[in-house]
């Protein structure tokens, strides 16, 4: 296959390596006196974005070029970064102005971690090649995961004057968040969910803007829909059921967490909510058994030890329960000293905002 190819099948495959996925999470932050008062937080997983094919009119090719991109490509298919990497490194060196070249060697030293390298030739890329949207939406996603939100929102503005794109709108809807200009950053979600009706992710950013703004009935809708599409989703799966806990609807709403455990069995919190509606509907077993777990996966969470002396103080446990307490405002205290690092992207917990 020519790197044409390559980057046309790749670039229709949205859950392959070249995809981005933007995965967006609203956690309850209680206090022990009310259970009214809540802090967002906004959570993005994100992979690597597409990589359309670029047209052969548009770009430097040259047969050592293309074969140079080729064997990267399956590299990267295998895993392999160390040697995609070697690969592409050379072949810059003999093809400078190549933008593919640039940008798929930026997207390697993202997936390697060095964001700060990767950013140079992401920018190298859009500069020798700027009709080129998804570069401009690669730029942004890694402006993003170090807190250049600025030069990110740019990128995205550069991306969308190419045209509507269902990526670029998602990611200016979570800046939008991040500025707490939630209304306006509905207003993205929708737009990205009129491009892209049969992506399940647009009508699950577009319930979980509805699900913050207190929209009950546009919210379970939305998750709903995105269900129909992607069942086993895990985030869709635990919005959900967190908004029907909200309701007190404990039933549904532990079905959806059961199904986000099995999913995601590592993943602390679903552990967590699974305590409380456990504990709502009279199962202090189930309820202790999940709290536990919650705080062995994450065993500095505040939150947690709360959740914990909570069931064990409903068990007549107190002696326990106040340990649990006890540890709760110890975490609690440290949380509040923690230095907040902004808003920004972290490759595995994601793009954050917030005390989680």
């Amino acid at each position: 296959m020519t790197s044409t190819e390559i980057g046309s099948t790749l670039s229709s495959e949205v859950d392959e390596l070249y995809s981005a996925a933007i995965e967006l999470r609203f956690f309850e932050c209680r206090s022990l006196k009310s259970l009214a008062q809540q802090t967002l937080t906004v959570i993005l997983l994100l992979y690597c974005a597409s990589l359309p094919a670029p047209a052969r009119s548009q770009l430097e090719h040259s047969p050592e070029a293309d074969s140079a991109f080729n064997a990267a490509v399956e590299d990267l298919e295998r895993g392999d970064l160390a040697s995609a990497f070697a690969k592409l490194q050379t072949t810059l060196k003999t093809h400078p102005s190549d933008p593919r070249i640039e940008e798929l060697l930026g997207q390697v030293l993202d997936k390697l971690g060095k964001e700060d390298q990767a950013l140079p030739h992401l920018r190298k890329a859009v500069t020798l090649s700027p009709e080129q949207q998804a570069f401009w939406n690669n730029l942004a996603v890694v402006c993003l995961r170090v807190s250049k939100i600025n030069e990110g929102e740019k990128a995205l503005q550069r991306s969308l004057d190419i045209g509507p794109n269902a990526l670029a709108f998602r990611l200016l809807g979570m800046v939008r968040f991040h500025q707490f200009r939630t209304q306006e950053g509905l207003g993205f979600f929708e737009k990205s969910l009129a491009i892209a009706p049969d992506d399940f992710r647009s009508w699950y950013y577009a319930g979980s803007a509805h699900h913050l703004l207190g929209e009950t009935d546009p919210a379970l809708y939305d998750y709903k829909e995105a269900l129909k599409r992607a069942p086993n989703d895990f985030y869709a799966q635990l919005e959900l059921g967190r908004l029907w806990q909200e309701l007190g609807m404990h039933e549904q709403a532990m079905g959806c967490f059961r199904i986000a455990r099995t999913v995601q069995p590592k993943n602390a919190e679903v552990h967590e909510l699974l305590s409380r509606s456990y504990l709502k509907t009279g199962n202090l077993e189930s309820a202790l058994e999940s709290a536990q777990q919650a705080i062995n996966l994450k065993p500095q969470d505040a939150a947690f030890h709360y959740q914990l002396g909570t069931v064990l103080a409903r068990a007549g446990r107190g002696g326990e329960a106040s340990a649990q307490f006890h540890l709760f405002n110890l975490f609690s205290s440290q949380e509040k000293k923690a230095k907040r690092g902004g808003w920004r992207l972290e490759d595995g917990s994601g793009l954050s905002l917030g005390n989680h």
